[in-house]
């Protein structure tokens, strides 16, 4: 075999995705394997990895994905299954066309968009993996009424656990653990590895930000119903006071009807910053450096999935105020790296808040820096292969 793994995305048009093959691309290389990413659709424009070669298997794109954005929320929904089809039939053919390129595979994430009939085109003398965020994605037919997606989701779960050459790659312990109870998949099936990387660690810039003595906490990212935005504004309205200072950056992609409300308790909140806009990378990184804690009052999931926001404050050296649930609670038990508050309870929000107001945030200084252990490039990249040759043998 020329390369010890050739990658790829499955997914056409989520551009975090692919940013997910960038870092999987750079572990790899890092822990010494040969590697390929495969020009699928936009690998080539969008994932460019040192000393990592692109390679074309003469398999033509269909037109119409070059054209312009296929699934939309204006189209019918038989127009959407039409180009759905179309996009399942040419990843079929290659995976197909894959064999005998690399005895290892990546096909990109595990959604709901996946190819249904992606596992029928497998080679039996290669091993393939996949990036699988949640488990209730291959368990979504349990809890749905029959339609489209409980058919995919069947067929993703019954796949899963037929193929027993395929890996799945997961950000944590805990959505390991829910795969092996909640999906059946084996543990020496499932490879561990985090969301994020660091080529090393980062200067601690925690402590009071400025010099007015002010709390200075944070909410950084996409604004949607799932982050529930209001409920931290709940809070900043019963506390009123002058020495707290909440900024909500970020802005809402999806539901218009949500970001509007956002504003408008914004507005009339005592001591909130709204900056409803696209945070480029260096305001993106000063507003982190500039906050004391980050708040996070995510809504319980089905499953366990890695967050973003947690991850991209603790690598910051900044602390977190989350909910007794996991993601959240596992992390702050873990290492100490935050506050907990009970779910769904503003009362216990407030009290949290008041506590920080008076917390010397350099005490979590030490404890970030162990966190942070886990997500050099280095670490992860030795871990990860060992856990490939353990998989493979």
């Amino acid at each position: 075999m020329k390369y010890d793994f050739v990658l790829l995305e499955n997914l056409y048009s989520v551009e975090n995705h692919y940013k997910d093959l960038i870092i999987l691309a750079t572990l790899l290389r890092e822990a010494g394997f040969s590697v390929a990413i495969a020009d699928v659709f936009k690998e080539q424009e969008l994932c460019k990895v040192p000393d990592v070669p692109h390679i074309s298997l003469g398999i033509h794109c269909p037109r119409l994905f070059k054209k312009h954005q296929v699934y939309s929320q204006e189209h019918s929904r038989l127009k959407n299954l039409y180009y759905r089809i179309i996009k399942d039939i040419y990843l079929w053919r290659i995976v197909k066309g894959l064999k005998g390129v690399s005895s290892n595979i990546y096909l990109g994430s595990l959604t709901l968009d996946t190819p249904a009939f992606f596992f029928s085109a497998f080679d039996k003398n290669t091993k393939y993996y996949m990036w699988a965020l949640r488990s209730s994605v291959p368990t979504y037919w349990k809890n749905s009424d029959k339609g489209f997606y409980y058919y995919v989701s069947k067929s993703l779960f019954k796949g899963i656990q037929k193929y027993k050459n395929l890996r799945l790659i997961v950000s944590n312990d805990i959505i390991r653990n829910e795969f092996e109870i909640n999906v059946g998949v084996e543990r020496s099936r499932l490879l561990v590895r985090p969301e994020r990387v660091i080529s090393e660690k980062p200067n601690p810039k925690v402590g009071r930000s400025t010099m007015d003595g002010k709390l200075k906490i944070l909410y950084i990212g996409t604004i949607r119903p799932s982050k529930q935005i209001e409920f931290c504004l709940e809070a900043m309205k019963r506390i009123n006071k002058s020495n707290i200072l909440y900024t909500i950056a970020g802005r809402c992609r999806e539901d218009k009807e949500y970001g509007d409300k956002i504003n408008l308790l914004a507005a009339s909140t005592p001591n909130v910053v709204r900056i409803d806009r696209y945070i480029p990378d260096e305001e993106y990184e000063q507003l982190l450096n500039d906050c004391d804690f980050v708040v996070l009052c995510d809504e319980k999931e089905a499953s366990c999935a890695s967050n973003g926001t947690m991850s991209e404050a603790l690598l910051h050296g900044k602390p977190i105020i989350a909910p007794d649930i996991n993601p959240f609670k596992y992390e702050v038990e873990k290492y100490g790296v935050g506050f907990l508050y009970k779910y769904g309870d503003v009362v216990s929000l407030c009290n949290v808040l008041e506590r920080a107001i008076y917390k010397d945030t350099t005490e979590f200084v030490e404890k970030i820096s162990v966190y942070q252990e886990n997500f050099i490039l280095h670490n992860v990249a030795l871990s990860l292969k060992e856990q490939i040759e353990c998989s493979i043998s």
